[in-house]
């Protein structure tokens, strides 16, 4: 695992993105969460019991964040492989697919506020690449981009390299145009990745 103590004595005003604006955009996207009583009705196809059922998912996972963060953070990230924070999310992803992804964004949002967090921030980064597996993929995309935005724009190689993986799994239009929109000069090792992976997605 990478050594995070020189990233943990970086400034916030590292993150060239508010973090008001990930705030901000993450509440538009997940007020569904937020909107609803708890009044269960007989019929629970209906939209109302989708949302009870995604509400009560979310906030167990709220009511487990600490140990799952404690999981994360001892987590070794090797490519290729799996570890038991990647195959708890996965594990919710399957029993509820979007609260899961959004309370995975909720997370980022939460730690992006404090420097401090970087490796939270890291496992988070890692752990999103596997979740375009998914139906919900679609539907939380938007969030997801913009946690990959904010990693991108970092300036902290660690961040950006964790964000560059999941531009490489994901491999969609709209990581590529976030790509393009990128300058990566600050570091010559992120600059040489992410030419490499516009390189491969104009061969494609």
């Amino acid at each position: 695992m990478h050594n995070f103590v020189y990233l943990q004595n970086r400034i916030l005003d590292d993150f060239p993105m508010n973090s008001q604006q990930l705030n901000s955009d993450f509440y538009h996207r997940t007020s569904l969460f937020n909107s609803f009583d708890y009044d269960y009705e007989k019929n629970l196809t209906s939209s109302k019991y989708v949302e009870i059922e995604n509400r009560k998912h979310i906030e167990r996972l709220r009511e487990n964040e600490f140990n799952f963060l404690q999981l994360l953070i001892s987590c070794n990230f090797e490519d290729g492989n799996t570890n038991e924070a990647i195959d708890y999310i996965s594990k919710q992803l399957d029993k509820n697919s979007i609260a899961t992804s959004t309370w995975i964004a909720e997370l980022f949002s939460k730690y992006s506020n404090d420097n401090e967090n970087i490796d939270i921030l890291y496992g988070l980064l890692r752990t999103i690449s596997y979740i375009n597996k998914y139906d919900c993929f679609d539907y939380i995309k938007g969030s997801l981009m913009l946690i990959l935005k904010v990693a991108l724009l970092s300036k902290l190689e660690y961040l950006q390299e964790a964000a560059l993986m999941v531009v490489e799994v994901w491999n969609t239009s709209e990581c590529y145009s976030l790509l393009n929109s990128v300058d990566f000069s600050n570091s010559k090792y992120i600059e040489k990745y992410a030419n490499l992976l516009k390189k491969k997605n104009q061969k494609v």
